[in-house]
């Protein structure tokens, strides 16, 4: 699979879910989906909607490792396609966007900017086979622009147009201490004849680039004139490539609709965040009432039973006391009585003696 090849997504309310949901019965909260095609998602959804990170699988055998937006691929995330290639950076929209690196099956490597699913900005590209290293610019996916070429024996220094290598430029070669400087002519191949293109028009048709040296310098001997021409024709390719890039940037500005969903998502996110925080508030208040109650009930109990503590003490003393009285009257009965018998019997004796 090429890279610019999309990979569609089933639908994810459609199949079989496992997972939370909220009180509309929706997929929200972690969970996992199997789809009738043989797709399979797990992670994170918000309102029936795969949203935060999460793993899909394709019934293709590609895998997609990262974060979703709306059902859409948002964030950083890592595609691995069914060929072998694979992107990691960042995603928008369902597609690569951003900063990110892509290998190619033939073990190329591109490590740079991308928009909507193409090379788009500055980057540099690695060739496999012959070692080559480019830096320069992208656009729609093409080199265009200011561009350097490092190969092993030598380094090419010029300008692109769409993929083909067109103005000023210069081969240095540091080993012999040289460099060429010329310019690459972007002609068009028609009839076995070549003609130069007078204009850019003739994008389909079949092109070539083809190299006039001017000069061979020693690296020593610059001339400051030829630099400083060079200079300004790079800077107005590098202005061109901005304004091109520049006019393209609203191309990435969401819909009104979009950005309605995705407030209503964050909303309905933050409610449910909120009422999870209430039912644990309200839980821990309960907890705490009853606690409160459960120890204003023992202490209640603990005042009774002191209270009937006291009590009991009082009633045993009282008790006492009322025996002792008891007691006390029967003493006093029987000291009067022996009282009362002594005197009869000394009264008794009197009366004998008498």
């Amino acid at each position: 699979m090429s890279d610019e090849d999309d990979i569609p997504e089933e639908e994810n309310n459609l199949g079989h879910y496992e997972g939370e949901r909220n009180e509309a019965e929706q997929r929200h909260g972690m969970g996992k989906a199997f789809f009738p095609n043989g797709d399979t998602y797990e992670g994170m959804y918000a309102l029936g909607k795969r949203n935060g990170k999460g793993v899909y699988h394709f019934a293709t055998g590609a895998v997609f490792d990262g974060e979703y937006k709306l059902n859409k691929k948002e964030g950083s995330g890592i595609m691995t396609y069914p060929d072998g290639s694979k992107y990691e950076g960042d995603w928008l929209d369902d597609v690569r966007h951003g900063k990110g690196i892509y290998w190619y099956p033939n073990g190329d490597k591109y490590d740079g900017d991308w928009l909507r699913n193409f090379r788009n900005g500055s980057g540099v590209y690695l060739d496999a086979q012959s070692g080559s290293k480019t830096l320069g610019t992208w656009y729609k996916g093409k080199l265009h622009g200011p561009v350097q070429i490092i190969l092993a024996s030598h380094i090419f220094e010029g300008t692109y147009q769409e993929n083909y290598i067109n103005g000023a430029g210069k081969f240095i070669f540091p080993s012999y201490g040289v460099e060429l400087r010329g310019r690459y002519n972007l002609i068009e191949k028609n009839g076995g004849e070549e003609q130069e293109l007078a204009d850019e028009e003739n994008a389909e048709k079949q092109k070539e680039s083809v190299w006039k040296t001017y000069s061979m310098n020693p690296l020593e001997e610059k001339k400051e004139e030829e630099i400083k021409k060079e200079d300004v024709k790079v800077t107005e390719v590098k202005k061109e490539t901005l304004a091109d890039k520049s006019s393209k940037s609203k191309d990435v500005n969401k819909d009104d609709s979009r950005k309605e969903e995705e407030i209503k998502i964050e909303e309905e996110v933050k409610k449910e965040e909120l009422k999870n925080e209430n039912k644990i508030k309200t839980e821990d208040e309960t907890k705490k009432d009853n606690e409160i109650k459960k120890d204003d009930e023992i202490k209640k109990d603990d005042e009774i039973k002191k209270e009937d503590e006291i009590k009991t003490e009082d009633e045993i003393k009282k008790e006492d006391e009322i025996k002792n009285d008891g007691m006390t009257e029967e003493l006093k009965k029987d000291e009067v009585k022996k009282v009362e018998e002594i005197k009869e019997g000394v009264t008794k004796d009197n009366d004998v003696k008498e």
